[in-house]
């Protein structure tokens, strides 16, 4: 399949692309359907945590990485309320 994309490279890419894609658009309901926030905003927030996967060559990198994410937001969002 990658000799058909160009190469190991390319097709990478392509599935980085399309993964985040696919969890941006996950994402929909949660952000009100706003198309915008969740492709340039949530779905590229994905890239580093798909990157650190393949670099790990472990799904339990990025989902870590996801959930330290999440955490620290949340936490910040709950201190700047109070």
């Amino acid at each position: 399949m990658a000799n058909l994309l160009g190469g190991k490279r390319k097709a990478l890419i392509v599935a980085v692309i399309i993964s985040t894609l696919i969890f941006g658009f996950l994402h929909l309901p949660t952000y009100d359907w706003n198309f915008a926030q969740v492709i340039f905003i949530i779905a590229a927030a994905r890239i580093p945590f798909t990157l650190a996967s393949l670099r790990s060559d472990s799904l339990y990198t990025g989902l870590l990485i996801h959930i330290t994410y999440d955490w620290i937001i949340f936490i910040l969002v709950i201190l700047s309320h109070h």
